[in-house]
């Protein structure tokens, strides 16, 4: 099944929403390391330099 993951990205003091679609056997949850890893991943076109926060706002079924 195929999942849209909506997340937020905090850095420099803005902040910034993303999107990422998986396909996983089962639901992801909004702790799973791996979902959070591909969100800072995506959220790197964000980041100017310095960290960052990212924090999974939902999950939904596309599929």
């Amino acid at each position: 099944m195929k999942y849209s993951v909506m997340y937020e990205c905090r850095a420099n003091g803005k902040e910034f929403q993303g999107n990422i679609e998986v396909e996983r056997d089962f639901e992801p949850s909004t702790t799973d390391v791996e979902i959070l890893d591909l969100a800072r991943q995506d959220s790197a076109r964000f980041i100017q330099s310095g960290g960052a926060g990212i924090e999974v706002i939902s999950i939904k079924e596309i599929s």
